[in-house]
């Protein structure tokens, strides 16, 4: 037998029991103690003195259970149990007669209030049927009082009698089965309809009274109180009015721009704005001297809203109708018309025309006038205007195309030094054109339509710079042009072409001028676009597309610098560098000379017609690389070299480095060395003059020129230092003894490396310039490490050709002044390694 909770309690206090101390072991965590006996790595050693602590209180608690276990055997007491079962047993008992009593008392308390209850409930009755009594008596008084002023006419006090009826009437429609109640509610509603048709007449009358009894004042009244009436009757009842008013007003307009008629056509859509306009004005000048319509029935516009409803269905099948001819400027023209007329309502109401349809649309008292606007009708038909910027867009690309003399025209301005930077004029007709189908089209729809210009935009975008800016860069100049633009340094010298070199850097600034326009341009659309499609909105894809004409242009570029330089590096290969013939170097070789023009003619050219700072900052990384690498492929190729061959090589690489250092200022202004383009130039210049020191040493003594290699090269590699070994040209009976020396000292140099430099070192280089260019110039802007000679290792100045954060910012804001887009167009202003240092390829200044 279970017992009850509170029972237990009682017995457990009556007999001082104690809690189970078994109970506290239930949440028993053995590494939590041992964590507390052993809290860290030092009390370990302690381990063995908290065993022993443990065993002893092991033992005592042991002793401490065999002493209960007796005493409890002691204390146990069969007559002690019996007397306990039988006190609990007594209590059970008292409990159950408890339980009887309480029965019997509220049953007796249930009878003696029972007759209270009753008189209770009969007084509540009867208030309830006097009450009830007293309002179907007001009920029927009201009836035959509002059934008389109807006969009357009296509107204003059978509008405050109908309230009252119809509140009256609420409380009996429950009761509607007591046949006296049914005949009088059935009475009430044959006086309100009674009163509905009498007040939709008035106003019927009114309506269609002529201007003298519009003009009585007692008329005016009269359908003003039956205005009120109408409100008393319910919406349905303004319903009726409202819409029979505004059919009545409408109804001539269905019969004359219907949309099988020429006036209901889609030339013809102004005459309807301007129809519904005068009837708008009637109907504003009645109600400024009538004042019949409560303001609350906003019944002009409920007007506007009829109005736009049967526009809308006559405009969708007038368009469905004229699809297959449907042209661009009628579809345009009527869907101004249309917009500019929604907007001209929306001011006139103070609310924009959607909301203004969408909030009488929600109510039941434009029930038939469908949550859309006229405009709308236009949106399955706006691909034709898409379709047709699409066609303008494809002509102008195709005109684009067929222009290269105007690159060669840029070009030559460039050259006849008028100092106007510019880009194409296409570009900004281009974006001119953007500017405005942009406006154009979001005056149109900022929904699906306009997503799909932004579509045809990207497109147009992409075919422009594949198109126009790639063509135009890998097309060659038409040969009365090339005569004239031709430079040559000696009769052996390769041609490089100016006037292609100033149209590349015109190609370089379109390219920069669209890719930082674009990003207004994607920024305007999200702007205009609707919030659904807001996400959708991206020119990623074809700012990548500039970015890598940027990057082929700077390839064109390195290029035509291979071509002036080539004739330089080929005097430098037909030079006997093992026997020079002399024993002492006096000045730089003729072929540094010729190096040094080709590259400063070539340089100045991209510097006075690249405007973006990256890019001319990256062509200088590049073209610092290439000019290495041509050089070092050279000296590989002319092997062996003497000792005097190496001095003087050397001494011209100081010659170049004069060069190279004053490239971003001009001749005479030198870069500073601590810059990154300082910095660059000697880190990839090191290589080179390494290699030339340590030829440059002499081979005897041996072990002095095994230090000096393992000195400046820093590495242990045998091949390596067979690489240095065939460059100086030592003979094959000379290297065991120096490879065996040279295993002896490095093996002793635990700071030596396994490779360096040297390991990239092609011996058997290609003989044309082009092997120095860069092998992958996806995006040079990105990637100013050029391979070489040594192949793709080791980096520049550190970092990449991505303008700053301040640059990004500052783009040209094209599409926010029309006359800042063409100043910016024509001439941009952006200097090449700003503060007359080099910017290396992390984008500092030097």
């Amino acid at each position: 037998m279970a017992l009850p909770p509170e029972l237990v309690s009682q017995i457990t206090g009556a007999l001082d029991l104690q809690p189970d101390p078994l109970d506290a072991l239930a949440g028993f965590d053995q590494v939590q103690v041992i964590n507390a006996l052993l809290p860290d790595e030092s009390s370990i050693s302690q381990a063995e003195a908290v065993q022993s602590k443990l065993r002893t209180h092991l033992r005592q608690l042991e002793d401490e259970t065999r002493r209960l276990r007796v005493e409890l055997a002691a204390e146990h007491d069969e007559q002690r149990v019996q007397v306990l079962q039988e006190l609990i047993a007594e209590l059970l008992a008292q409990v159950a007669r408890i339980r009887e009593k309480a029965a019997e008392s509220e049953a007796i308390v249930r009878e003696m209030t029972r007759d209270i209850k009753a008189l209770d409930n009969a007084k509540t009755n009867l208030r309830t049927s006097m009450l009830a009594l007293k309002r179907f008596q007001m009920l029927v008084n009201a009836t035959t009082q509002l059934s008389h002023e109807t006969a009357s006419a009296s509107y204003a006090p059978a509008a405050e009698t109908l309230k009252a009826v119809r509140q009256l009437s609420a409380h009996f429609k429950p009761l509607a089965r007591v046949e006296r109640i049914a005949e009088v509610l059935g009475e009430c509603q044959a006086v309100q309809a009674r009163l509905r048709e009498q007040v939709l007449g008035e106003f019927r009358a009114f309506v269609g009274g002529g201007p003298e009894k519009e003009g009585a004042e007692r008329e005016r009244r009269r359908v003003r109180d039956a205005a009120g009436v109408v409100d008393a009757l319910g919406e349905d009842a303004r319903t009726q009015v409202v819409d029979w008013y505004t059919s009545h007003l409408l109804r001539d307009y269905r019969r004359i721009f219907r949309p099988t008629d020429e006036a209901g056509q889609l030339d013809n859509l102004p005459r309807r704005f301007a129809w519904f306009r005068r009837v708008l004005k009637a109907h504003d000048d009645q109600q400024a001297s009538a004042q019949v319509w409560p303001e609350s029935w906003a019944v002009g516009q409920r007007l506007v809203v009829h109005f736009a409803g049967i526009t809308r269905d006559d405009l969708r099948t007038v368009l469905e109708r004229a699809a297959p001819t449907l042209t661009v400027s009628l579809l345009l023209e009527s869907l101004s018309a249309t917009v500019e007329f929604e907007r001209e309502m929306g001011r006139k109401y103070g609310v924009s025309f959607p909301d203004l349809v969408r909030t009488l649309s929600s109510t039941p008292l434009a029930p038939s006038v469908a949550n859309t606007t006229m405009s709308s009708s236009f949106e399955p038909h706006l691909h034709i205007f898409v379709q047709a910027q699409d066609k303008t867009l494809s002509e102008m690309v195709s005109t684009y195309r067929s222009a290269r003399p105007s690159l060669d025209r840029t070009a030559a301005a460039d050259g006849r030094g008028d100092g106007e930077r510019g880009v194409l004029e296409s570009s900004t007709e281009l974006f001119y054109f953007y500017r405005q189908t942009l406006e154009q089209g979001a005056a149109i729809s900022r929904g699906t339509m306009f997503r799909e210009l932004v579509g045809v935009f990207g497109r147009w975008l992409r075919a422009y710079a594949n198109d126009v800016l790639l063509a135009s860069l890998s097309s060659s100049a038409p040969p009365s042009r090339r005569s004239a633009d031709l430079i040559r340094r000696s009769a052996e010298e390769p041609r490089w072409n100016v006037a292609e070199l100033r149209g590349a850097c015109v190609v370089l600034n379109t390219a920069d001028y669209c890719l930082s326009t674009s990003t207004q341009l994607e920024d305007k659309l999200k702007e205009k676009i609707a919030e659904e499609f807001r996400e959708e909105v991206s020119l990623e894809a074809e700012r990548d597309v500039f970015l890598s004409v940027a990057s082929s242009t700077i390839t064109r570029f390195l290029r035509e610098l291979a071509s002036a330089c080539e004739p330089a590096f080929g005097a430098m290969l037909r030079t006997p560098w093992s026997n020079l013939g002399v024993n002492v170097v006096t000045g730089p070789s003729a072929y540094i000379r010729d190096l040094i023009h080709a590259v400063r003619d070539v340089a100045e050219v991209v510097k006075d017609g690249v405007e973006g700072r990256k890019y001319w900052r990256s062509f200088g990384d590049k073209a610092v690389g290439f000019v290495v690498a041509r050089l070092t492929q050279c000296v590989v190729r002319s092997r062996p070299i003497s000792t005097v061959g190496a001095e003087q090589i050397l001494l011209d690489l100081q010659e170049l480095r004069q060069c190279l250092m004053e490239l971003p200022n001009g001749e005479g202004e030198t870069t500073s060395p601590t810059s990154s383009y300082g910095r660059y130039i000697n880190k990839t210049m090191g290589r080179l003059e390494t290699i030339l020191k340590v030829i440059l040493t002499p081979a005897d003594p041996q072990e002095a020129f095994v230090q000096s290699y393992a000195s400046l090269v820093q590495d242990r590699s045998f091949a390596n230092f067979q690489k240095i070994l065939d460059l100086k040209g030592v003979k094959r009976a000379d290297q065991n003894n120096l490879l065996d020396i040279f295993l002896a000292v490095t093996s002793s140099n635990p700071d030596l490396q396994d490779t360096s430099f040297l390991t990239s070192l092609d011996m058997d280089p290609p003989a044309s310039a082009a092997s120095a260019l860069p092998q992958s110039l996806v995006s040079p802007i990105l990637d100013s490490n050029p391979s070489g000679a040594f192949g793709p290792g080791g980096s520049g100045a550190g970092g990449t050709d991505t303008p700053p954060s301040g640059q990004a910012g500052a783009r040209h804001n094209v599409f926010g002044d029309m006359r800042k887009f063409f100043s910016n167009a024509v001439s941009r202003k952006d200097s090449a390694f700003v503060g007359g240092g080099a910017g290396g390829r992390d984008g500092s200044a030097g």
